[in-house]
């Protein structure tokens, strides 16, 4: 009689305990459970910014453009565009694109040699766009739209009657060697400028 008792005594005290230890083991597993949760949210949150953000190679401010080098890569060019005015010569496509990083886009090169002209001079004056040269000894199409903004009545009257027909490779000749003199014309006039330089090698940036 007396083992029933103490029997019953022991699980009454153990289901007591229970009960008491129930609520905090309960408590530690929802908290234990609530980190995990956080930390692969965290994790879920690292991937996903990762997988859609742009990958950093090297050093991050390798391609950054400076004010200070727009200032150097617009006088390389305007000393570019004097030398071959100075010579009475053309600046190869090639040369001038020698000037830029390989990461410049051509955009950001063509802006830069467009304010180099316009530094040197009205472009309906003398546009030193028209010194750029391909392997044919033309510039390219650009300065042609060019041309047709800052003269446009010699433009038209080139074209005759029909004026929406394309120029024929004599015309284009015609109307660079004319832009060309009007350049050399003009760095005659100004070679005094302090701005100009004697030859040198092409730099590059």
């Amino acid at each position: 009689m007396k083992d029933i008792v103490e029997s019953s005594i022991l699980s009454d005290y153990w289901r007591l305990n229970a009960w008491l230890i129930f609520p905090s083991i309960l408590r530690t597993f929802v908290s234990l459970l609530h980190r995990k949760k956080c930390n692969f949210d965290k994790r879920f949150i690292i991937f996903v910014h990762n997988a859609h953000s742009p990958v950093k190679r090297g050093n991050s401010n390798a391609n950054r453009v400076t004010p200070a080098m727009n200032i150097d890569i617009e006088a390389k060019v305007i000393r570019l565009l004097q030398r071959a005015a100075g010579r009475r010569s053309l600046v190869p496509y090639h040369a001038f694109h020698a000037l830029f990083a390989g990461a410049v886009p051509l955009r950001e090169r063509y802006e830069k040699l467009e304010a180099a002209a316009a530094a040197l001079c009205d472009p309906g004056d003398a546009d030193y766009v028209a010194l750029l040269a391909t392997d044919s000894g033309l510039p390219g199409p650009d300065f042609f739209t060019r041309f047709r903004r800052f003269h446009g009545e010699r433009y038209y009257a080139l074209l005759g009657a029909d004026r929406h027909r394309t120029l024929r490779l004599a015309e284009k000749r015609e109307l660079a060697n004319e832009a060309r003199e009007r350049v050399y014309a003009h760095h005659a006039r100004n070679v005094g400028d302090p701005a100009a330089e004697p030859d040198g090698e092409v730099e590059r940036l």
